[in-house]
């Protein structure tokens, strides 16, 4: 009977070019960006993603619903896998890191994306160790750092493949069914069934510059103490200076706390 709080929802798009640009300053986090622009997949999702959820033989990764955040709610009765379409650049991407030069396949049950940043000598960390947020952000802040594009979210990628598969013309329907969602699906959605053909070939017909970059963040123009307006700095009043300001503004009634006989 509790209503939930709102969830801060964002309406970012991340460009063609600055995505370019963004790949060339990321170091040993390219790959994993690579996946997520071109798949629309969660962080979570991509960076334990495993090689036996790897089906070449579909062109899909199939994620058990223990693997994905819909998996995990509370509001699903019935417990679905996530078929994932992968276009011809995920597929090298993933055929070259479980391949030898001489094509013999070396990963089979590992985790795809392991860290192999430049601290690897550490005991806190190790070549290959399980990806987490706290060990991306130095190279991710970096990497944004040199792009200019500061205020980008990982979340983001996944709003630019929505939007990127809007404007190639995606029925809806089967871009949901691709990105999925925690929160209960359109109604006109949950009766339609998209077979794997379908999602191959709507990736496959996707385009991916349809503009320039959006990023929905507001800046923050003042600190604590001073606000700015123009080129004059306005102090602010603290909560305790607002209530005494509010008081006296209020009439004070003398007749107010006296009894009634």
């Amino acid at each position: 009977m509790v209503r939930g709080l709102p969830e801060n929802e964002r309406d970012s798009y991340l460009s063609w070019a600055d995505f370019i640009g963004l790949l060339d300053n990321a170091g040993w986090l390219r790959n994993i960006l690579l996946l997520l622009y071109y798949t629309g997949m969660r962080f979570g999702e991509g960076v334990n993603l495993r090689w036996e959820m790897f089906k070449p033989e579909r062109r899909m990764l199939i994620l058990p619903a223990s693997a994905t955040k819909e998996g995990k709610s509370s509001r699903k009765s019935r417990l679905r896998a996530k078929r994932v379409p992968l276009r011809s650049e995920v597929m090298d991407l993933l055929e070259s890191c479980r391949r030898e030069d001489g094509g013999r396949i070396v990963h089979a049950t590992v985790l795809v994306f392991g860290y192999c940043g430049h601290y690897q000598t550490r005991s806190i960390t190790y070549l290959g160790k399980p990806i987490t947020y706290s060990m991306v952000r130095k190279c991710w802040t970096r990497a944004l750092s040199l792009c200019g594009l500061g205020g980008l979210e990982f979340k983001d990628f996944r709003h630019t493949w929505k939007t990127n598969a809007q404007r190639s013309g995606m029925h809806p329907a089967v871009a949901n069914a691709i990105v999925g969602h925690r929160s209960s699906r359109p109604i006109e959605d949950r009766y339609i069934r998209v077979s794997d053909e379908e999602l191959l070939r709507a990736v496959d017909s996707m385009s991916f510059d349809h503009g320039v970059t959006e990023l929905d963040f507001v800046e923050e123009f003042y600190d604590d103490d001073v606000e700015v307006k123009g080129t004059e700095k306005i102090r602010k009043m603290s909560r305790a200076e607002r209530k005494v300001t509010l008081l006296r503004q209020i009439p004070l009634d003398k007749n107010r706390h006296r009894s009634v006989s």
